[in-house]
């Protein structure tokens, strides 16, 4: 259990984005690609300002969601 100071905020949002691109020249059906990306966006509060920052990297979540906290 963390005790943040009065007035701190955080969270923690887990994203997943789907992409598919179709190409069609001349009206043939050309080359089809389908992504699939997993990511995190991190937010921290202070009561003065915000401080972020992304990963894909979730299997680290946490360490890097503690690493922001500590380094504010």
């Amino acid at each position: 259990m963390f005790n943040f100071p009065k007035n701190f905020y955080s969270d923690v949002r887990i994203e997943r984005n789907y992409n598919s691109v179709v190409e069609i020249k001349m009206g043939q059906l050309g080359e089809i690609d389908e992504t699939n990306d997993v990511g995190a966006i991190i937010r921290l509060f202070d009561e003065k300002k915000w401080y972020y920052t992304s990963t894909t990297d979730l299997k680290n979540l946490f360490m890097i969601f503690l690493a922001k906290i500590l380094l504010v």
